[in-house]
């Protein structure tokens, strides 16, 4: 949802579906050779790479975009388990261990909602932008 939520061009289905589980895979990975954060250097670079072949059109643009998208989905998650953690007064190690599930589904529609919005914002800026350009070829 991250890398993907902010392409100004959509993926087909099954394409989301195979990064989702290369994604889910590398995550697996990292827990049987309890390597962690780690696998990380090798996912994140292998996944924009299977996501550069899934885009056709302003493939720069878009990957940037899934970066911008990648970067703000470990902020908002870092910001996230630290404003749970101090109003919970719990630590984080207790929220990644006991209440993961509860955790994990809220920062999912929480990220969903903002992807949303700020994927709203981009697509009116471009239309806006191309109303602009067309009323100037047209003078």
């Amino acid at each position: 949802m991250s890398t993907t939520g902010l392409l100004t061009e959509r993926i087909k289905s099954w394409q989301y579906i195979a990064l989702t589980m290369y994604v889910m895979a590398m995550a697996e990975l990292s827990k049987i050779t309890g390597l962690g954060q780690v696998i990380g250097l090798v996912m994140v670079p292998v996944l924009f790479g299977l996501l550069a072949f899934c885009i056709k059109n302003k493939r720069i643009w878009n990957l940037c975009l899934g970066c911008v998208g990648y970067l703000l989905s470990i902020a908002l998650n870092n910001l996230a388990l630290y404003v749970v953690s101090m109003i919970g007064k719990v630590s984080v190690y207790t929220i990644s261990s006991k209440y993961w599930l509860q955790f994990t589904l809220g920062y999912m529609i929480l990220f969903a909602i903002l992807i949303y919005l700020l994927r709203r914002c981009l697509i009116e800026r471009k239309k806006e932008r191309d109303r602009k350009r067309k009323k100037c070829r047209r003078q």
